[in-house]
């Protein structure tokens, strides 16, 4: 019989489909050792660039369904719309175990055409 340790060591990366604007992204989880690492990278003097975080975290964690590869591995690539990126961040975020919350930034307001 495995030990706890064992089975724990022996679990996969968590993988999801999702579909933004029309394409299918593969969205999969990635070792607490890469997290710690990606923070580390994206921390300096105590504050955290969250620009780099979140554009680290989807290029190592977004890849094309097809080939299993990363969609764009350079994360200073992921100038994209944000209707795309949020969206897949979100993904990121959930399949890494990470609590997803809506950002408000205006609570009772309603939009107004100018």
């Amino acid at each position: 019989m495995s030990t706890l340790s064992e089975r724990l060591k022996a679990k996969q990366a968590k993988e999801i489909t999702v579909e933004v604007d029309g394409d299918e992204y593969l969205i999969r989880s990635i070792s607490r050792v890469e997290k710690i690492k990606l923070f580390e990278r994206c921390t300096k003097k105590n504050v955290v660039d969250s620009g780099r975080f979140e554009a680290e975290y989807i290029a190592a964690c977004v890849l094309d369904p097809e080939t299993r590869g990363p969609v764009e591995p350079d994360w200073t690539q992921w100038d994209v719309p944000s209707y795309i990126s949020d969206p897949l961040f979100e993904a990121v975020m959930a399949v890494n175990g990470n609590k997803v919350e809506k950002l408000s930034l205006v609570k009772n307001s309603t939009a107004t055409e100018n």
